[in-house]
Formats: structure tokens, C-alpha cells, sequence
């Protein structure tokens, strides 16, 4: 569940920062367009690499979790059972971590 979580941190950081970018469309309304400086471009182009960067690790960290961990959980969560307390989430599944890595 921590590499879960950590790829999810990332995922969000890298939202976080691309929400803070400069707005390349106009306001619903306006038929200008929006005026980026040259430090907005710059600023942009950088924010969007550090979130792909972001991304591509968050998408590693989730491949490497569906790789080496799922398939060691198996005989746990096989040996405990899908009853009452020791119920498995369905995120702690090997099918989770591999559509988090697409």
C-alpha cells in the first residue's frame, strides 16, 4: 500500500503542477487570445516537463510494484482468505498496479 500510495503522490504533484501553469485557452466569451511572455513560455515548458517526469515515475513505481510485489502477495492473500477482517482491497491487486503504469 505505500508504493500505492507514493505513485498516487506523484500523479497528484504532477496535477498540482500543471494546474498552476499559465491558461492557454481564452475565457469562455472572449474571442482574444491569451498574451504568454516569454518567461510564461518558459515557465510552462518547464512545468510540463517536471510533470512528465512525474508521471513516467509514478507509472514505473506502478510497474515495478504489478512486477516484484503482487506476485508475492499471492500465496497471503491466498493463505488468509477474502473473509472478514482479513479482506484484501482491490488495490492491493497486480490488474490495479498494471492500469495505474499505462
Amino acid at each position: 500500500m505505500v508504493l500505492l500510495t507514493y505513485a498516487l503522490a506523484l500523479s497528484n504533484y504532477a496535477h498540482s503542477i500543471l494546474a498552476a501553469l499559465p491558461s492557454y485557452e481564452p475565457s469562455p466569451g472572449s474571442t482574444s487570445k491569451p498574451h504568454l511572455t516569454q518567461e510564461d513560455e518558459r515557465r510552462a515548458a518547464a512545468g510540463l516537463a517536471r510533470a512528465v517526469d512525474l508521471l513516467c515515475q509514478a507509472s514505473g513505481v506502478a510497474q515495478w510494484t504489478a512486477d516484484n510485489v503482487c506476485g508475492k502477495l499471492d500465496g497471503a492473500k491466498k493463505a488468509i482468505g477474502r473473509l472478514g477482517k482479513s479482506k484484501w482491497p482491490v488495490e492491493a491487486g497486480e490488474d490495479a498496479y498494471r492500469g495505474l503504469a499505462m
